[in-house]
C-alpha cells in the first residue's frame, strides 16, 4: 500500500466529496428513526415454535395484556365494589375493543376462572385485567399505558394504583430505549472531546477526530435506518460503539501525522507518509474487529444480529470517513499559515521502561498465563438469566408493582395453552389437568372458552430463568400424564419462547467467538507470516477475555442478552492495538535492527497511541453505566475493563512475549519483498 498516503492526500478533497454525496440518502433516514421493544422482536422466527406461538396468536389475537391492582383494605364490601366500578368504566372509556374484567362485572364462571387475577383472598387487594387482544397489533404501547394512567388519575387520591403486565414492560423498555439513545450519545461525546483533548492537547485534532467518527456514526445509523432497523434496548448502544471505535482509527493517524510533522517533515510528505504507515494496520484492525461483531449474526435474537451487521458496517463506513475526511480538512489547513502552526503541537508521551519488561519478561509471561488458564476454573459459575424483570433497577416503579401484584394477586409471568378435541373428552381434560396445575406451588391456572376451543393461562410467581424452566416441565409432565390420545394440546407463550431463545444465544456466541477467533488468527497468519507473532497475537488478544469472564463469575454479573455478546465483540475490539504494534515492529525490524531493539523502538512509539485509544475507548464504554437497563450497564462495565486489560496485553505482555520469543528467532517477520 505504499504511495497510496500520496494519493489520498493530493485527492482528498474530491474523495471527501464523493464520500459526503454517498451519505446524503442514509442522512434523509435518520428522521425516520424508531423503537421498538415487543417481545415479538426478541424471538427466534424462524424456530417452529415461534411458527406455533404467531398462529396461536392468530387465532386467538395478541397476548398482550396490562394488569391494574389497588388496595381496598379498610374499604367496606359494598364501597369497594362501587370503587372498582367506577375506576372499570373509566377504563373501558379508553377504547372499546379493550376487555376490561373486574369481579363486579365478571359473570360468576369467569370469575372462577380468573381466580386470584381479580381478588386477593383475603380480600385486600382489587384487580382489575384489561384484555387488549382486541386491539390487533399494537404499534404504540407507551400512548396505551399514558391513557391508562391518565384514566386512573382522578381515582389516584388517597391510593396508589400498581400496573403489570407485557404492554407494561414493553412500554417501559421503549421509555428507557428513547431516553438512552439521547444521553448515551450525548454523554458519549462529552466525554471523548474531553479525552481527545487530554490526548492531543488540541482543540483542532480533537475536532478533526469526532468529525470523522461523529460522520461515521450518522451514515451508519442512516443506512440502518433505511434498511428497516429498530432501536431497542441493545441497538441503542450503537452509535456509542460506532464513535468509540471509530475514534481508534483517527487517533493513530494523528499520532502518526503529527510525529512526523514535529519530525521536520512537510505538511503534506507528513500526511501522505502517516496514511502510509496507517492504512494497512488500520485497514486489518478494521477488518478484525468487523468478524467480532459479524459473528453475533450466528444468533437466533434479532437485535443481537442487527447489532452485530451495522457496528460491522460501522467500522468499515468509520475506516473511510476517517482516511478521507481527516485528511481533506489538513490539506484545507496547509493552504492557511496561521492554521498550519495549530497541527505542530506536542504529542501525548506515556514514558514506559522497555528494561524493566525486558529484565522481568519471564515472570511476566508467568502471571499473563495464569490470568489465561485461571478463569476457565470460574467459567462454571457464570449463571444465564433471562428474567427481564431483573434488567430494571430495584427501586423502579415496574420492580415495585410487579413485586405488588405478585406478592397479593398473582405471578406475571404466564405460558399458554389450548386444547382441541370432543368437548366430552376435552373438558374433563381440561378440568383434571387445572386441578393437577393447581397443586403445583407458584402457577395458577385460568379457562377460558374461546369457540371451540379451551384456552389455558398458567400465571407463574416465578421469573427466575432456573425457577421458571421447571416449572415449564412440570406443566409439561402434568400435560402428558393426563393427556388423552383425542385431544389437541399446544404450549406456547411469549416468556416460554424467550426463555429458549436467550438459553440458544449462550450456546450461538459460544461458538461466534470460537469462530470469530479463528477468522481473526487465519488473518494473523496471511498478514504476518510469523508463526512467532501469530502465537503471541493470539495469546495477547484472549487474555482480556479471559480477564473478562473472571471478572463476571467474580462479581456475579450472569450472561443475559447484552453480557452475552461481549466476548465475540471484545476479541475484535482488543486486537486492534495489538495489530498496530505489530505492524510497527515488522516496520522496525525491516530496516535491519536487531529484534530487542525493533522491540524497544516500537514499544516507545506506540506506547502513546494505544494508551490514547485505550483512554477513550474505555471511557466511551463507561458512558453506558448510568444505564437504567442493567445488561446494558454491564455491557459497559466489561467492555471497558476488557479494554484496560487490552492495553495491559498490548503494552506490557506482548513485548514480554516477543522478548522472551521474538527474539529468539532474530525478529523473523517474514516480511515481503
Amino acid at each position: 500500500m505504499r504511495n497510496i498516503g500520496e494519493f489520498i492526500a493530493k485527492n482528498a478533497v474530491a474523495l471527501s466529496i464523493v464520500l459526503v454525496l454517498a451519505g446524503l440518502w442514509p442522512i434523509s433516514q435518520l428522521p425516520k428513526i424508531r423503537i421498538d421493544n415487543a417481545i415479538d422482536v426478541w424471538l427466534d422466527h424462524q424456530s417452529a415454535d415461534y411458527k406455533e406461538y404467531a398462529d396461536f396468536q392468530k387465532e386467538y389475537g395478541n397476548d398482550e395484556w396490562v394488569m391494574v391492582a389497588f388496595s381496598v383494605e379498610g374499604v367496606p364490601e359494598n364501597k369497594a365494589k362501587e370503587q372498582i366500578r367506577s375506576v372499570g368504566d373509566d377504563l373501558q372509556k379508553i377504547d372499546p375493543a379493550i376487555s376490561v374484567v373486574s369481579v363486579v362485572n365478571a359473570d360468576p364462571m369467569t370469575i372462577e376462572a380468573l381466580g386470584g387475577l381479580l381478588m386477593s383472598s383475603d380480600g385486600k387487594t382489587a384487580g382489575i385485567f384489561l384484555n387488549l387482544s382486541g386491539l390487533g397489533k399494537i404499534e404504540n404501547r407507551r400512548a396505551i399505558i399514558q391513557k391508562i394512567d391518565a384514566a386512573l388519575a382522578p381515582h389516584s387520591e388517597g391510593r396508589v394504583f400498581h400496573l403489570g403486565g407485557p404492554t407494561l414492560m414493553n412500554a417501559e423498555l421503549d421509555r428507557i430505549s428513547e431516553h438512552q439513545s439521547r444521553v448515551f450519545m450525548t454523554l458519549a461525546s462529552i466525554v471523548a472531546t474531553i479525552c481527545l483533548y487530554a490526548v492531543f492537547r488540541s482543540a483542532v485534532y480533537a475536532a478533526l477526530a469526532l468529525a470523522g467518527a461523529g460522520t461515521a456514526v450518522a451514515f451508519t445509523l442512516g443506512t440502518a435506518v433505511g434498511a428497516g432497523m429498530t432501536l431497542n434496548m441493545i441497538t441503542t448502544v450503537l452509535p456509542v460503539l460506532i464513535l468509540v471505535l471509530s475514534l481508534t482509527g483517527a487517533i493513530h493517524l494523528i499520532h502518526r501525522f503529527r510525529k512526523n510533522l514535529n519530525g521536520g517533515d512537510d505538511p503534506r510528505r507528513a500526511l501522505g507518509t502517516a496514511i502510509d504507515d496507517v492504512i494497512r494496520p488500520y485497514a486489518l484492525a478494521a477488518a478484525t474487529t468487523a468478524i467480532g461483531f459479524l459473528s453475533l449474526l450466528f444468533s437466533h435474537m434479532g437485535p443481537v444480529r442487527d447489532l452485530g451487521l451495522w457496528a460491522a458496517a460501522g467500522i468499515s463506513i468509520g475506516f473511510a470517513c476517517n482516511m478521507v475526511l481527516i485528511p481533506a480538512v489538513l490539506t484545507l489547513f496547509f493552504k492557511k499559515n496561521f492554521l498550519k502552526k495549530r497541527l505542530q503541537t506536542e504529542t501525548f508521551r506515556i514514558r514506559l521502561r522497555p528494561s524493566a519488561i525486558r529484565r522481568f519478561k519471564w515472570p511476566i509471561v508467568a502471571a499473563g498465563f495464569l490470568l489465561l488458564a485461571g478463569p476457565a476454573f470460574l467459567v462454571p459459575s457464570l449463571r444465564v438469566e433471562s428474567n427481564v424483570l431483573t434488567f430494571f433497577e430495584k427501586d423502579s416503579r415496574i420492580q415495585r408493582d410487579y413485586q405488588f401484584i405478585s406478592r397479593h394477586l398473582t405471578g406475571l409471568s404466564t405460558m399458554e395453552m389450548d386444547f382441541r378435541g370432543p368437548f366430552a373428552e376435552t373438558w374433563p381434560y381440561v378440568q383434571r389437568l387445572k386441578e393437577k396445575l393447581e397443586d403445583i406451588p407458584d402457577l395458577s391456572p385460568t379457562v377460558f372458552m374461546s369457540g371451540n376451543a379451551f384456552r389455558m393461562s398458567v400465571f407463574v410467581d416465578k421469573m427466575e430463568s432456573m425457577a421458571f424452566n421447571k416449572l415449564v416441565e412440570k406443566v409439561r409432565e402434568a400435560v402428558s400424564e393426563s393427556w388423552p390420545g383425542a385431544v389437541e394440546t399446544r404450549l406456547t407463550g411469549t416468556v416460554l419462547l424467550l426463555n429458549s431463545v436467550q438459553e440458544e444465544l449462550v450456546r450461538t456466541q459460544v461458538e461466534s467467538f470460537g469462530i470469530a477467533l479463528l477468522c481473526i488468527v487465519v488473518i494473523f497468519i496471511v498478514v504476518f507470516r510469523s508463526a512467532a507473532l501469530v502465537m503471541t497475537g493470539t495469546a495477547v488478544n484472549v487474555f482480556p477475555i479471559t480477564v473478562l469472564a473472571g471478572a463476571a463469575a467474580v462479581s456475579g454479573i450472569p450472561l443475559n442478552v447484552a453480557t452475552i455478546m461481549i466476548a465475540s465483540t471484545a476479541i475484535g475490539i482488543a486486537v486492534d492495538d495489538t495489530v498496530f504494534f505489530l505492524a510497527r515492529l515488522r516496520s522496525e525490524t525491516a530496516t535491519g535492527a536487531d529484534a530487542e531493539n525493533a522491540i524497544d523502538s516500537t514499544l516507545r512509539q506506540m506506547a502513546g497511541p494505544i494508551t490514547s485509544t485505550t483512554l477513550v475507548v474505555s471511557m466511551g464504554f463507561f458512558t453506558l453505566i448510568p444505564a437504567e437497563f442493567i445488561p446494558v450497564r454491564y455491557f459497559g462495565i466489561l467492555g471497558g475493563l476488557t479494554m484496560i486489560s487490552a492495553w495491559i496485553g498490548d503494552l506490557i505482555l506482548l513485548p514480554a512475549l516477543l522478548y522472551a520469543f521474538h527474539s529468539r528467532t532474530g525478529g523473523r517477520t517474514n516480511e515481503p519483498s
